[in-house]
């Protein structure tokens, strides 16, 4: 060894300090070398002992491995020991946790190699800090949230098991470690995506692991996962529906199926999420709606309903959804329900029998109802005088419960006490009591707008198929009594009137010249408004029978629940609706209209003339010069405005060979499908 190496001096920061410079000199005798130091050419010389004290004494951050020199760096082993250590967030002299983000340490002495190894695996500790971060609890209802962080973290417990079982190991190298760590690198990355969208609304999370599940289950480390997850979130799921479809009620808000404020609370579907068909979301909503109605049901019925329940519950499942076999599920379970409603419907709730009387009774389809609901009410009116008192709650009441009594559709058999008071109807019949609604008091259609009837069955479960239509079945009603109103009404005041005064001119033959003409023209008007008035009802009459046949052979075919038994009744009064002019066809609703207007004012027009002429009879029966100038006097009053009145008749109602109703009529029933009274007159 050189003497001059004992004189070389370093800094301890791997850099040397001022620079000196040797000479060598050589001694001619001994052959001895010796280094002598040269001065520097500035003159000054450094202060050497100072300087490396200064530095020794300092503090350096920065990490061995990035400091200048060769320092001693740490073994492969160490490093994967420590490296598996941070995986599972254990502080270690070479990483330690800071915010939740694992860093090498200061002092970590890493050979370049290592350290990009190593800045690799520690991204996969930084999503394992992450996902083990505890948070607040959810509120309640965030079921699905709840549990996708339980799958979470069952699969960390997982990820932990496999890193402990490494750790386990002696004398590793980065190939023992790194194909594992590979793979849940790939794991904890789906994890974390999952992750990111826990806050989002329940049914909206679900559909975005749905989809989630579906671009990324191609491959088996993803597949592994994602199955946990959503064995756990759809799960929830699956509770939820079971739920339903045992109690009928919604699980959750901002469920699937909600219910409607706008139209009375009804259960409706909301949102069909991506992971269902549509004939599933209705099929799973038939068979909540029809719970409820089945509390009357047998014990036979009840317990295959239990049985069935079982079945479904063992077989439901998050791989149904996504194989796409909910529906069959699904249709098992409905058929039983909605089976057991609907065969209470027809036969404990008497379902066709309740439509055949309800329908006889709002389409006036028996004529002793009609007559005695006409007598009552005239007589409670006055003789359907205009501008008497309107008609009370409780005359209105009396006299459909009269006409009730009367009606033959309503008789009950008399062989059993029980069946009878089994097939007794309950009807709510008020009178208008809103003083806005309330009709023209001068006009006769003050004893047609008070009849507001509501049939309402005894059986609970009957009640909603008819409370639904009761607007419709009202306005229909309304629309035919107003024609049979006018038709009665026409008919008894010619019938009553103008016979007795053509048996009066008979005996007398002077009086005729005068009221002969006037005579004819009123017989003339009231049979062409009695003929159009019949003819009307009965072609409405033969629809409503076609209309009727079809809607009771429609619940046999199509409806399987009372929902659907109620969609086709609301189908059933709408076309009648529209057979009744009430809607779809102004034209010919002002026509009748007018029809009815001319019947009420020649009913007026009579019964003004006929008191006239009684008051004339009865005050000049000893000048028979007087009685005979009276007479023609007032028959020329009247004499124009019966000719105005026939004018109008001819005008409105009798408009060709056929007539204005004859045509429109014909339109409606070609556009419903239904034969008109003309044409099955010709069949």
């Amino acid at each position: 060894m050189l003497p001059s190496s004992r004189l070389r001096e370093e800094s301890p920061g791997g850099g040397s300090s001022a620079p000196h410079q040797y000479q060598r000199t050589n001694s001619s005798n001994g052959q001895n070398i010796q280094m002598r130091q040269t001065t520097p050419s500035s003159g000054q010389i450094p202060q050497m002992t100072s300087s490396v004290r200064a530095q020794i004494n300092s503090k350096s951050n920065t990490p061995l491995h990035s400091r200048l020199g060769n320092a001693i760096t740490e073994t492969e082993s160490t490093v994967c020991e420590c490296l598996l250590s941070a995986l599972i967030g254990i502080e270690s002299r070479l990483f330690t946790p800071i915010h939740r983000k694992m860093t090498i340490t200061s002092t970590a002495s890493i050979s370049t190699t290592h350290l990009a190894v190593c800045q690799r695996v520690l991204s996969v500790a930084n999503i394992y800090l992450l996902l083990s971060h505890k948070e607040n609890p959810y509120p309640d209802g965030m079921h699905v949230t709840t549990a996708l962080l339980a799958a979470i973290r069952s699969i960390i417990g997982d990820y932990i098991g496999d890193i402990d079982e490494l750790r386990r190991m002696k004398g590793l190298r980065f190939h023992h470690c790194l194909p594992l760590i590979d793979k849940w690198s790939i794991r904890l990355n789906i994890v974390a995506m999952a992750h990111k969208i826990r806050h989002l609304p329940q049914l909206e999370l679900l559909e975005n692991l749905y989809i989630l599940n579906s671009a990324y289950s191609f491959e088996e480390d993803r597949r592994v996962v994602l199955n946990k997850i959503m064995d756990y979130c759809m799960g929830v799921y699956c509770s939820q529906m079971m739920e339903w479809m045992t109690t009928g009620e919604v699980p959750v808000d901002k469920w699937i199926i909600g219910k409607d404020a706008q139209n009375g609370d009804e259960l409706v579907l909301r949102k069909i999420p991506i992971f269902m068909s549509d004939e599933d979301a209705r099929i799973l909503l038939e068979i909540g709606k029809s719970l409820p109605h089945v509390s009357g049901a047998s014990d036979e019925d009840l317990e295959s309903i239990d049985r069935t329940t079982t079945v479904i519950r063992g077989s439901l499942c998050p791989k149904l959804i996504f194989q796409k076999e909910l529906t069959a599920c699904l249709m098992i379970l409905r058929d039983v329900v909605c089976g057991i409603v609907m065969r209470m419907v027809l036969t404990t709730g008497r379902l066709k029998e309740h439509i055949l009387k309800a329908t006889s009774f709002f389409f006036l389809s028996d004529p002793r109802f009609t007559a005695t609901l006409y007598s009552v009410i005239k007589d409670a009116s006055l003789g359907l005088r205009p501008g008497s008192a309107s008609l009370t709650r409780q005359q209105v009441s009396s006299a459909l419960a009269a006409a009730l009594e009367a009606c033959a559709s309503t008789n009950c058999s008399h062989s059993d006490s029980e069946d009878k008071k089994k097939q007794k109807l309950k009807f709510k019949l008020d009178a208008m009591t809103s003083l806005g609604s309330t009709p023209n008091v001068s006009s006769k259609m003050q004893f047609v707008t008070p009849l507001s009837p509501h049939y309402e069955p005894h059986l609970d479960l009957m009640k909603p198929i008819f409370s639904a239509c009761d607007s419709a079945y009202e306005s229909i009603f309304h629309v035919l009594w107003a024609i049979d109103l006018a038709r009665f009404s026409c008919q008894e005041t010619s019938t009553q009137n103008l016979p007795r005064i053509q048996r009066f001119l008979l005996r007398n033959y002077s009086l005729r010249e005068n009221a002969t003409c006037l005579l004819n023209t009123l017989s003339h008007v009231f049979c062409v408004i009695n003929s159009s008035l019949l003819r009307l009802r009965s072609h409405i009459s033969i629809q409503l029978r076609q209309l009727l046949s079809r809607f009771l052979a429609t619940i046999d075919e199509k409806c399987v629940d009372v929902d659907d038994v109620i969609r086709e009744h609301l189908k059933f009064t709408r076309h009648v609706s529209v057979v009744v002019f009430v809607r779809n066809n102004e034209k010919i609703e002002h026509e009748l209209a007018n029809l009815l207007r001319v019947a009420f004012e020649a009913q007026d027009l009579t019964k003004e003339f006929v008191e006239t002429w009684s008051d004339v009879i009865d005050a000049t029966d000893s000048d028979e010069n007087v009685r005979k100038a009276r007479i023609a006097e007032c028959c020329q009053k009247r004499t124009i405005a019966v000719r105005i009145l026939l004018e109008t008749v001819n005008v409105r109602v009798w408009r060709g060979k056929t007539g204005i109703f004859d045509t429109e009529i014909g339109f409606l029933s070609r556009k419903l499908g239904i034969l008109s009274y003309f044409e099955w007159e010709n069949t």
